[in-house]
């Protein structure tokens, strides 16, 4: 397809979202942050560790996932009023995919500017997101400028969560449909 630059699903939603442009200069302190743990170094991998022991297999998956879980509410805790102020503040139409997304913004912004983003995904528990992102395109809709940005630095467990989140949605919009 021609023209088709999409190369994931992408859906629109309302979320908790901010977004800011960041100076070149703060970029790699910003990459690393995003890439981190919130709540901690990340060096002790529980899941990598399980998946070589003489456990069930079960039992490892069902361990892996309360480390997940335990992860994030460590990640809530810490990371204080930040992302508490941000649960209650205002909804954004936003579309999302495990590539990027798409939001309105007050004024276009050239492609290759860089920006960190943070939204709250709206699962169970909801899961803070902070990615540095990149501008790939600024078009005039209904005359106001929508941004159109790729991941430049995103966790792996946060992308995976974003595309499961995508796909639910979509799931969702298809059943009301029919």
């Amino acid at each position: 397809m021609e023209g088709e630059r999409r190369e994931s699903i992408r859906v629109l939603t309302y979320l908790p979202f901010e977004a800011r442009v960041v100076d070149p200069s703060e970029a790699q302190e910003l990459r690393e942050r995003c890439i981190l743990p919130e709540g901690g170094t990340g060096l002790f991998d529980v899941e990598e560790t399980l998946k070589h022991s003489n456990l069930p297999p079960a039992l490892a998956h069902v361990l892996c996932e309360m480390n997940r879980k335990l992860d994030l509410l460590l990640c809530l805790v810490s990371s204080g009023e930040e992302w508490r102020e941000m649960a209650g503040g205002e909804r954004r139409k936003v579309e999302v995919s495990g590539t990027g997304l798409g939001f309105f913004w007050d004024e276009a912004l050239p492609s290759g500017t860089l920006m960190e983003v943070k939204f709250l995904l709206p699962t169970l528990p909801f899961r803070p997101i902070r990615a540095l992102v990149e501008v790939v395109r600024a078009e005039e809709r209904r005359g106001r400028v929508w941004l159109g940005v790729k991941f430049t630095a995103l966790r792996e467990e946060d992308r995976e969560e974003i595309v499961r989140f995508a796909f639910i949605k979509q799931k969702e919009l298809l059943r009301q449909r029919s």
